[in-house]
C-alpha cells in the first residue's frame, strides 16, 4: 500500500503545480476571523479561501454555497452571489480594506453568517487536506502497529482474557464447547498461531461454537473484502487517473476526487460504469449469502425441536383465567396439546429473590474473607453506617435464613393465588402442530390470542410479556418520536462540544490565549482538532445504550430482537446525522430551512458536497480499520474494566470469574457501524478512489479480527437463530439506494442530464433485487418448513415446558452458599427432593397424565473443575 500512495502523491505532484503570488479572500465563521469556515463540521476541510488575480468569478469550496467577485485596485471592493454563477446577488460592490476582518453577510437561508479577510499580492494558502490525510495515515499505522504488537505479547502471558473459550482445562464447558458438544479448536501456538487458526476456521466451525447470527456476520465480511478487492481494480486503474488528470482545478489530495472531473465532461459515464459494477457484484454477493442463511436458518429450526414444539401466546384475554383454560382452547383446535403454562405477576417474589441474592452474596464474601485473613469479619447490624457491629457471617446466614422462608411464602402464593399476566406458553406433542399454531390467526377478536413461535428461553424478557399488543404499539409511537427528536437536535450537544474548544470561545476565558494560538500551532491543532474529536466520540458511545434502552421500553420480549431494534435505530441515526447531515450543512435543521424553499435541492446538495469531502470519510474508514481493529483485539476497555471490578464489585473467585464469564458481544449492535461503512464505502469507491485501500483493510482485518474475538474470546449472546440477518440484509440495501441516489446528484452538479437519467434503471433494478428476495428466500427462513415439522420426531417429554417458566419461578426455596459455587445442574440432574410445586396444567387423559418438573436451581455462578478430572468438584474458593 505504500507504493500505491507513493505513486499517487507522485501523479499529484505531476498534475498540479505550484500557484504564485495572486488575491485571495479567506472566509471565517467569527467577527475575529480566528475559525476559518467549515472548521466545525467534522466532514468539511478547514481550507476555506478564494483566489483569483483576475475580476472573475469565483465559487467557494468545498461547499459551493456562494461566488465571489473582488478586486486589489484602487477600491478594494468584493461583491458576492448567491449560488455558483454569478448572477443571484447578495451584497453588491462591499468596500473592503485589505487585511481587515469584515463581515461579508449575515445567514440567510442555508448560507452561514461569514467573515472574510481580503490578501492581495499573497501566497495562497496550502492546501491542508493532503497534509492531513498523510498525519492521519501516520498517526493510525503508529496507533495500530502498536496495539497489535501489544496483542500478540500479552496473548501468551494472559489465555485468560485474549482466549478464554479455548482454555478448557480450567473453565466449564458452556464457554470452551460448541453447542454439539466439540471442544473450541486451539488457536495455536507461535507468534502468529492466532492468524493462521482464525484463518483456517470454517464457517461450519463459527455457526456451531457462536450461532447463525455471529456466521453470517462473518461472512459478509468476507463477502465485502471481495467485492472491493475486485471492483476496486476498476475504480484504482481506470476512475483514479481520470480523477487525477481532471482540469476542474481541484487543490491537493481532492484531485483524486470526482470534483476535478471538469463540468459537462463525457468522461463521467465511466463513473456511472463503475456504480452499475459495484451495485450488481454486491446485489450478487447478497444473493448468495442469502441462500446460505436459508439453508442454515432451516437447520437450525430443525435442531431446536424442544423449542420447536412450544408456542408464545402473548394478549390473552381476561377470560382465560388459568393454565386449565389456556390449554383447553388450543386443545379445540389441535389434539395433541400436551401442556400450558401462564406467565404469573411475581413482582414481589423478585425483589424478594434479588435481596436474598445480595445477602447470600455478602455472606460468601464474608467466609472467603475469613478464610484468607483468618480474621472474622464484622458489619453493622441494621446494614447502615452506624449501628452496633455484629459477626457478618452469623449475621447474613440469619438474614439469609429469613429471607429463604419469606422467598418460600412468597412463592406458594404465587402459586396458589397467581395473578396471571395476558401471556403464556403452549407445548405440543407434534412440531407440526406448534408450526401450524404460530403462523395461524386463532381468534376473530383485535387483539387477542397473539401466537408465535417460542423464543430461546434465555432470550425472553419475561418483563414485556406483561404488555399487551395496544400498549406496545402505543410506546412504539412514543420511542419512535423520542428516536426523531433525538436525530433532529443531536445537532444541539455536537455543535455545543465542538464550540466550546474554539478559539474565540477560549479566549472569552483567558486573556492573550489568540496570541498564544498564534505562535504555537501544536497547542492551536491540539485544541481544536484532537480535544473536539474525542469529546464527540465520548458523547457518540453512548448512543447505542440510549437506543437499547428505547427499544426496551417499546414492550420488546426478547432481548436479540430488542438488539435488532437498537441497531436499526442506530443504522438511521448515523446515516443521517454522519452520512447526509454533516457532509452538507453539519445541521439537518439546516437541511430542512433549505428545503423548505426548494424540495429538489436535496441530491443538490449531497452532489455538491460528496466529491469534496472523501478525505473526511476515508480518515474515518481509515480509523475504523488500521487502529479500530487492533485495539479491539487488545481488549483495553476490558482490561479496564476488569480492574475497576476487582477494586469495587467483584472480590471473591466466583464474583470475578462471574464477571469474566459475563462478557458478551452483540453483533447487532456493532452492525450498525458497519452498515455506515458499507454506504460510505460504496458511494466514495466511485467518487474518492483512494477509499478503496483501507475499505480492504477494514474488511479483511476485521474478519479476522471478528472471527477470532466471537470464536475464542466473548460468550455467544442469546440465539436469534439469524434473525439479524433478515434486518442487516434490508438496511444494506437502503445504504445501496441511498450510494445510488446520492451519485445521481453528483451526475446532476457535473451537469451530465443523460447519465443522471440513466441511473432510474439501476435504481429500480435495485428496488427489483430487495422485493424478489425479500418475498422469496426471506419467507422461507421465518419458520420451520410444515414439510420439515411433519416428519420432526414427536416431543414426548413433559417437561420442556419448565424451561420457559419465569427463572424466578425455578428458584430453590432454601438458597445456600454452598450453591454459588456449584455448577449448573439441567432439569433431569436436579434431585428429587428439591421438586417443590407445580407450575403448570398438563392435559392428558386419566392417570397417564403427569405434572413437569416445576423448579430449578437458578445458579448465578460457574465452578473450578480439576485439571485432570472435570468431573472432579472443588470445595468453595479453592484453587484449582
Amino acid at each position: 500500500m505504500t507504493t500505491l500512495l507513493l505513486l499517487l502523491a507522485g501523479l499529484l505532484t505531476a498534475a498540479h503545480g505550484q500557484d504564485g503570488i495572486t488575491n485571495c479572500l479567506t472566509l471565517y465563521e467569527d467577527r475575529r476571523c480566528l475559525r476559518q469556515r467549515g472548521s466545525t463540521l467534522p466532514a468539511k476541510p478547514k481550507h476555506a479561501q478564494v483566489c483569483n488575480p483576475t475580476n472573475s468569478c469565483i465559487t467557494t469550496s468545498p461547499d459551493f454555497l456562494e461566488s465571489y467577485k473582488f478586486d486589489c485596485r484602487n477600491d478594494s471592493y468584493v461583491e458576492i452571489y448567491r449560488g455558483t454563477t454569478c448572477s443571484n446577488v447578495i451584497r453588491d460592490r462591499l468596500s473592503i480594506t485589505p487585511g481587515v476582518c469584515t463581515l461579508l453577510f449575515s445567514g440567510a437561508s442555508y448560507l452561514p453568517t461569514t467573515y472574510g479577510i481580503l490578501g492581495c499580492d499573497i501566497f495562497p494558502e496550502e492546501d491542508s487536506s493532503t497534509d492531513a490525510f498523510f498525519a492521519a495515515l501516520a498517526f493510525n499505522c503508529l496507533l495500530g502497529g502498536a496495539a497489535a504488537i501489544a496483542f500478540l505479547c500479552l496473548k501468551k502471558r494472559f489465555p485468560s482474557v485474549y482466549e478464554p473459550r479455548a482454555m478448557s482445562d480450567i473453565y466449564s464447558s458452556l464457554s470452551s464447547t460448541t453447542r454439539t458438544g466439540q471442544q473450541v479448536i486451539s488457536p495455536g501456538t507461535g507468534f502468529l498461531g492466532w492468524f493462521k487458526s482464525t484463518y483456517r476456521l470454517t464457517d461450519e466451525q463459527i455457526y456451531e461454537a457462536c450461532g447463525l447470527d455471529a456466521a453470517m456476520y462473518t461472512m459478509l465480511y468476507r463477502s465485502m473484502f471481495w467485492l472491493f478487492a475486485v471492483c476496486g481494480v476498476y475504480s484504482l486503474v481506470v476512475i483514479l487517473p481520470l480523477n487525477v488528470h481532471g482540469t476542474e482545478g481541484a487543490d491537493g489530495i481532492e484531485q483524486m476526487s470526482m470534483a476535478n472531473i471538469e463540468t459537462g465532461s463525457a468522461l463521467v459515464w465511466a463513473h456511472w460504469i463503475g456504480m452499475c459494477l459495484f451495485s450488481v457484484m454486491f446485489m450478487y454477493q447478497l444473493d448468495i449469502l442469502y441462500r446460505k442463511f436459508v439453508t442454515y436458518r432451516v437447520r437450525h429450526l430443525n435442531h431446536a425441536r424442544e423449542i420447536n414444539s412450544i408456542v408464545l401466546v402473548q394478549d390473552i384475554p381476561l377470560s382465560c383465567r388459568d393454565d386449565e383454560a389456556l390449554a383447553a382452547y388450543y386443545s379445540e383446535m389441535y389434539p395433541d396439546v400436551i401442556a400450558a403454562a401462564r406467565i404469573r405477576d411475581v413482582d414481589e417474589l423478585s425483589a424478594i429473590a434479588h435481596k436474598r441474592m445480595m445477602v447470600a452474596t455478602k455472606l460468601e464474601q464474608a467466609i472467603y474473607k475469613s478464610q484468607k485473613t483468618g480474621q472474622d469479619p464484622t458489619t453493622r447490624a441494621n446494614g447502615g453506617c452506624t449501628g452496633p457491629k455484629v459477626p457478618a457471617e452469623d449475621h447474613f446466614r440469619q438474614r439469609l435464613a429469613k429471607l429463604n422462608v419469606q422467598y418460600a411464602t412468597a412463592r406458594k402464593n404465587a402459586l396458589s393465588n397467581p395473578i396471571n399476566l395476558p401471556a403464556g406458553f403452549v407445548a405440543f406433542k407434534s412440531h407440526r402442530s406448534a408450526t401450524l399454531a404460530a403462523q395461524a390467526l386463532h381468534s376473530s377478536k383485535p387483539h387477542s390470542w397473539h401466537t408465535s413461535r417460542c423464543p430461546d428461553p434465555d432470550d425472553i424478557v419475561f418483563d414485556n410479556l406483561e404488555i399487551t399488543s395496544p400498549q406496545r404499539a402505543t410506546r412504539t409511537a412514543f420511542v419512535a418520536i423520542a428516536t426523531g427528536a433525538l436525530v433532529v437536535l443531536w445537532v444541539l450537544p455536537a455543535t455545543l462540544v465542538a464550540s466550546i474548544t474554539t478559539l474565540e470561545t477560549l479566549d472569552l476565558w483567558a486573556n492573550g490565549l489568540e496570541a498564544y494560538q498564534n505562535v504555537n500551532p501544536i497547542a492551536q491543532g491540539i485544541v481544536q482538532g484532537v480535544i473536539p474529536t474525542i469529546l464527540l466520540l465520548l458523547f457518540m458511545s453512548v448512543l447505542p445504550a440510549i437506543m437499547q434502552y428505547l427499544s426496551h421500553k417499546e414492550g420488546i420480549v426478547t432481548k436479540s430482537q430488542i438488539a435488532r431494534s437498537a441497531m436499526s435505530k442506530l443504522v438511521w441515526f448515523q446515516m443521517i446525522n454522519v452520512y447526509a447531515v454533516s457532509i452538507v450543512a453539519g445541521s439537518i435543521l439546516d437541511i430542512a430551512d433549505e428545503l423548505s424553499h426548494d424540495p429538489r435541492a436535496l441530491w443538490d446538495l449531497l452532489g455538491r458536497a460528496i466529491p469534496r469531502t472523501g478525505v473526511f470519510f476515508t480518515t474515518y474508514v481509515m480509523l475504523r480499520g488500521i487502529s479500530g481493529y487492533p485495539l479491539a483485539l487488545l481488549r483495553v476497555g476490558e482490561w479496564i474494566g476488569f480492574a475497576t471490578a476487582g477494586l469495587f464489585s467483584a472480590h471473591t473467585p466466583r464474583e470475578k470469574e462471574q464477571f469474566r464469564r459475563a462478557e458478551v458481544w452483540d453483533v447487532s449492535l456493532a452492525a450498525a457501524g458497519d452498515v455506515l461503512v458499507f454506504a460510505v464505502g460504496i458511494t466514495y469507491a466511485i467518487v474518492f478512489p483512494l477509499i478503496i485501500p483501507f475499505m480492504l483493510i477494514y474488511f479483511g482485518l476485521g474478519y479476522l479480527a471478528v472471527r477470532y474475538m466471537l470464536y475464542y474470546v466473548y460468550l455467544p449472546t442469546p440465539r436469534s437463530g439469524g434473525l439479524l440477518w433478515p434486518l442487516f440484509f434490508n438496511r444494506l440495501m437502503v445504504a445501496l439506494l441511498i450510494a445510488q441516489l446520492t451519485f445521481t446528484g453528483v451526475l446532476s452538479v457535473k451537469e451530465a442530464p443523460t447519465a443522471a437519467s440513466s441511473m432510474v434503471v439501476l435504481v429500480a433494478a435495485t428496488f427489483w433485487f430487495w422485493h424478489r428476495t425479500g418475498q422469496g428466500l426471506q419467507s422461507v427462513g421465518s419458520h420451520l418448513p410444515l414439510e420439515a415439522a411433519v416428519h420432526a420426531p414427536d416431543n414426548d417429554s413433559d417437561t420442556t415446558l419448565s424451561q420457559c417458566i419465569q427463572p424466578v419461578m425455578r428458584q430453590s426455596d432454601e438458597l445456600t452458599i454452598e450453591q454459588l459455587s456449584q455448577p449448573e445442574l439441567s432439569l433431569s440432574e436436579l434431585p428429587v427432593d428439591t421438586i417443590a410445586s407445580r407450575l403448570y396444567y398438563e392435559v392428558g387423559q386419566g392417570n397417564e397424565s403427569g405434572l413437569g418438573l416445576a423448579t430449578e436451581h437458578d445458579f448465578t455462578a460457574v465452578g473450578m473443575f480439576d485439571k485432570n478430572s472435570s468431573q472432579q468438584k472443588l470445595l468453595p474458593f479453592e484453587e484449582a
